[in-house]
């Protein structure tokens, strides 16, 4: 992961702050923290997401809560997270010992909630925040 992919990461994260539990801006020094004390521990893997080759975002999966998140440049929204969704499923299911991925989705988080059974999620439950989300490991 470069310099301009932590800051994708942070300027990702920061425009999506409204659909994420803790809104609070992060810097670059707090991604770069982000990187060196989960990514390169193996705790969380990080997919950057393109649009016609240009970085529109990203993808983390925390390997042992087996759980996905998408934070993507408002002005990538339109048409990259469910084509992203389903590469990241395909890496994680070569890499993963593990039957199912799981996702919280903030209940404002209208575009995601659309988006999800399209990608195989199924919805689990939901309560005041958030809705909570499963794909099965064999999704396609």
């Amino acid at each position: 992961m470069t310099e301009d992919d932590i800051q994708l990461v942070v300027d990702a994260r920061n425009e999506s702050r409204g659909f994420l539990t803790s809104q609070n801006e992060i810097t670059y020094a707090d991604g770069k923290r982000y990187w060196e004390n989960f990514v390169q521990a193996g705790l969380i893997d990080v997919f950057i997401c393109l649009r016609d080759g240009v970085p529109a975002g990203f993808i983390d999966f925390k390997r042992a809560e087996c759980n996905i998140g998408i934070k993507l440049l408002e002005k990538y929204r339109s048409g990259v997270g469910r084509t992203a969704l389903e590469l990241a499923f395909r890496r994680i299911r070569k890499s993963e010992p593990t039957k199912e991925i799981l996702a919280d989705i903030k209940n404002t988080n209208t575009t995601m909630l659309n988006t999800a059974p399209k990608c195989g999620f199924e919805l689990v439950d939901a309560d005041d925040i958030h809705h909570h989300w499963r794909v099965p490991l064999e999704f396609k």
